[in-house]
């Protein structure tokens, strides 16, 4: 019984541990992010931003805006509810 106990201990501090090391990580990549925002920000190079709105909003790659406009056009047609076009 006092084995397993000690066992399991262990296990709790080793588990908080890999916890705080991915916390740290997810952290520091949020700063990165924000980093590079920031510096985008300060450049006026919005081509970053632009290619995250155009992500966004096309979803697939490769694909244009006039197949986007078609493939909704087909949607609304069928009375198919595009995600981005939802009331909530």
């Amino acid at each position: 019984r006092q084995r397993r106990l000690e066992q399991m201990r262990e296990d709790a501090q080793k588990h908080e541990r890999h916890k705080d090391k991915r916390i740290a990580a997810a952290e520091e990549h949020e700063q990165q992010i924000e980093e590079k925002e920031k510096e985008m920000r300060a450049k006026s190079d919005q081509s970053y931003f632009r290619e995250i709105r155009s992500k966004a909003y096309m979803g697939d790659e490769g694909a244009t805006v006039a197949d986007r406009l078609k493939n909704q056009r087909h949607r609304r047609a069928k009375n198919l509810n595009d995600p981005l076009e939802r009331d909530g």
